[in-house]
């Protein structure tokens, strides 16, 4: 079961490197447990980058919509506070 398994896994992350990368793909040389390693950390380092990336650009997309908001508040306060002197100071 565990070398079935082992070896299922060695060819599926095999495949998947040979989709995007074919020039790193094993499948002609026949895979070794050094082969399944390199597969697999390489593909664990692009979905902690495109993770890294998403958390990024979710995180400057967050901020701008909280900005937004922010600013708009605030200057509305600010026109407010003044409207609201210019009235005092008619009367």
């Amino acid at each position: 079961m565990t070398e079935k398994f082992y070896l299922f896994c060695i060819k599926l992350i095999d495949f998947i490197v040979f989709l995007f990368l074919p020039k790193y793909h094993s499948i002609s040389k026949g895979a070794t447990m050094k082969d399944f390693i390199s597969s697999f950390l390489m593909i664990t380092s692009w979905l902690l980058a495109a993770c890294s990336i998403y958390l990024f650009v979710l995180l400057t997309i967050s901020t701008l919509y909280a900005v937004i908001p922010f600013v708009v508040t605030s200057v509305t306060g600010i026109l407010f506070y003044k409207f609201s002197k210019y009235l005092d100071f008619k009367s």
